[in-house]
């Protein structure tokens, strides 16, 4: 399995770790990070699993393999023909993207990797750098499966910059598999990119937790409403805390965990609107479960601009049976929230929106509030059970080792 930082640092613990566990009752596992050396930093390590092997490039992505790979990407054909057609930014972007991937194909090669091909399956977990890089690997030796899981920043082309993902085709004809979260995320990418190379290539395998059982509130003290994110524009934390604001301070209690840039001016803001708020910051998973488990939560909110899969954050709050409310956000919210266990508001809601969904809740009787968290429950139970998400990767890692 191909990580971008894991087993280091938190941020893909709760995605990568279930199917590592399904992995290891079916094959040996091995994960490369192929983060930076800043964030492959060891006072970060996760302790895995002991049947685990953790491989580190060994070649360092620095100042000076950062000019040698630069140097063969543009004199790549593979590059020429990419940017043939692009804009300067773009052509930009797919230089730098062509250069790590060069410098991941290296390494993987130097880790020895090359020699089992014909007996390994490689999992990316993102269709970034380290996906072409495998599908380099696969075009040379003609052998091997590659797999690769496609999640939001390496699967719209407005996540970027550039407003481009590139060398998508490359990767299409070299990847056997590609792992979509939700449904809207395998619609976009074949409108955008193209149909299948082969058949079979577009898989949905959705992303899931484990059951942490339904219960309900009493209704006892403050509305409660929790959010769980990154602070960045991206998740428009501070629309939820203009829209909280609107509702009044005596009305909600508001948590949120995450940290990130905004988090500073979200904080100030929440102060000088004295708001019933508490900022946990940066939570390990596992943590924040048990935190989840010991708290009376009466409402999960999220205001991301944009999902490539069904947030996981979701996901989460809908294994603890809560009621939702969440914007669209172009990706696979849609999948996880409607009227019987949320408010679902559109892309760009305005604070107001935001307030008066939060008022709907307030007003909601106790039964109204409880039969919502239970069809959350019943969501999780048929579209994100973790046992069930993780066999259908497992199979079909199985179907193509099996040809």
């Amino acid at each position: 399995m191909i990580t971008d930082s894991y087993p280091f640092g938190s941020i893909e613990q709760p995605f990568v770790e279930p199917e590592i566990r399904a992995f290891l009752e079916n094959w040996d596992v091995a994960i490369v990070p192929m983060g930076s050396s800043r964030t492959l930093n060891p006072a970060c390590s996760r302790k895995v699993l002991s049947q685990v092997q953790v491989l580190l490039p060994r070649i360092p992505w620095n100042s000076a393999t950062k000019a040698r790979y630069g140097l063969l990407a543009a004199a790549s054909p593979m590059f020429w023909q990419e940017v043939r057609h692009c804009s300067p930014m773009q052509a930009k972007t797919a230089w730098a993207y062509l250069s790590k991937a060069l410098w991941a194909r290296s390494a993987f090669k130097d880790l020895g990797l090359l020699g089992s091909m014909g007996r390994t399956l490689f999992y990316s977990f993102w269709l970034n750098t380290s996906a072409l890089a495998l599908a380099l690997l696969r075009q040379d030796c003609g052998v091997g499966h590659v797999v690769s899981r496609t999640n939001g920043y390496d699967l719209y082309n407005h996540r970027i910059p550039a407003g481009r993902q590139p060398f998508r085709i490359q990767m299409k004809n070299n990847i056997d598999r590609i792992l979509f979260s939700c449904q809207v995320g395998r619609d976009y990418f074949c409108r955008t990119f193209g149909p299948e190379a082969m058949p079979g290539q577009y898989q949905l395998a959705r992303l899931g937790c484990s059951d942490h059982s339904a219960f309900e509130r009493d209704g006892a003290g403050k509305f409660t409403v929790m959010s769980c994110s990154s602070v960045i524009p991206l998740k428009r934390v501070r629309l939820l805390a203009e829209g909280i604001a609107l509702v009044g301070r005596d009305s909600i209690r508001w948590i949120h965990a995450g940290d990130g840039p905004e988090l500073d001016e979200v904080r100030a803001f929440a102060e000088r609107e004295s708001l019933d708020a508490t900022f946990l910051g940066n939570v390990p998973n596992d943590s924040l479960m048990n935190y989840y488990s010991n708290t009376p939560i009466d409402l999960f909110a999220t205001m991301s601009s944009s999902e490539g899969g069904c947030p996981v954050s979701v996901t989460e709050a809908l294994s603890f049976s809560m009621p939702i409310l969440a914007s669209r956000a172009g990706g696979g919210v849609v999948e996880q929230v409607d009227a019987s266990n949320g408010i679902l508001l559109g892309d760009n809601p305005s604070a107001r929106e935001v307030a008066g969904a939060l008022t709907s809740f307030l007003e909601m009787g106790r039964g109204r509030l409880a039969a919502m968290g239970r069809s959350s429950h019943k969501k999780w139970d048929r579209y994100f059970d973790v046992r069930k998400t993780t066999s259908r990767v497992v199979g079909l890692m199985e179907g193509l080792l099996e040809q």
